[in-house]
């Protein structure tokens, strides 16, 4: 493609993907048609009349050109506006996802929560916390190496993934540290939960070194009786998962 029409396209994207975010796909097609058929039509009226031509010349020729060339415009700028559009939305994933667990990250936990908050940046009563903490994650890394506490890592996201509502939120918190939102869920729900949690990561074994690593963690729960902070929310589920680790790990205590 000429380096002027690159230009062309890339100008034009940028208006058409503003465009495109506000009216869709088909009304950015009939606005992007409109425009080019008046641009056009001001462009070759007018030099044809200077030439000698008559108006009703310029309007056949307008027509012609319009047929012949608009096409292929449309599709090379509709194109490449599809692909920014899909550029911008992988960007955008990669952006609020762990790079290694796939797992949503901190940053996008915080974001996505905040529209649970009411003004005062309260969250609602029956809103549960889970933190899950791999137990004696470490000691596998120094062990097995870190191939092996990565492939940890990565199951104890797949197996939450499976476990987990949509409408819960989950995400890696902070090195071998997991957690989850759970809206509209009380304490003896997100006990539950958080039980068949447990026991389901005890049922899988990480392969390392020829051997078969059983996956166990700890897990702290704790629930909104009424509203409150979020931060606060979180803080006692650290608690409860501070209390599991000193009792004994792979465990779940709640508060």
């Amino acid at each position: 493609m000429p380096p002027e029409n690159k230009t062309f396209l890339l100008f034009a994207s940028k208006s058409l993907l503003h465009t495109y975010k506000l009216v869709g796909f088909t009304k950015t097609i009939i606005l992007f048609s409109v425009v080019a058929f008046f641009s056009v039509t001001l462009i070759i009226i007018p030099v044809n009349m200077l030439m000698g031509g008559s108006i009703l010349t310029g309007m056949v020729i307008n027509v012609i050109v319009c047929i012949t060339i608009m096409p292929y415009h449309l599709y090379q700028v509709l194109s490449l506006l599809v692909e920014l559009d899909t550029l911008r939305m992988e960007i955008y994933d990669t952006s609020i996802r762990d790079e290694l667990t796939k797992a949503y990250n901190r940053r996008y936990f915080f974001e996505a929560t905040r529209i649970l908050e009411n003004e005062d940046s309260l969250i609602p009563p029956n809103t549960s916390i889970l933190l899950i903490d791999i137990d004696d994650f470490k000691l596998l890394n120094d062990t097995y190496g870190h191939d092996a506490g990565d492939r940890a890592l990565k199951t104890l996201t797949e197996q939450c993934n499976l476990m987990f509502r949509n409408s819960d939120i989950f995400a890696r918190y902070g090195g071998d540290e997991f957690i989850c939102l759970l809206p509209q869920t009380n304490h003896e729900q997100a006990y539950e939960i958080a039980k068949r949690t447990s026991e389901r990561l005890s049922d899988v074994k990480i392969k390392a070194k020829g051997t078969e690593i059983p996956l166990q963690a700890s897990i702290g729960v704790t629930s909104s009786n009424t509203e409150q902070k979020l931060s606060d929310l979180i803080s006692m589920a650290d608690q409860a998962l501070y209390k599991a680790k000193k009792l004994g790990k792979n465990r779940i205590e709640a508060l």
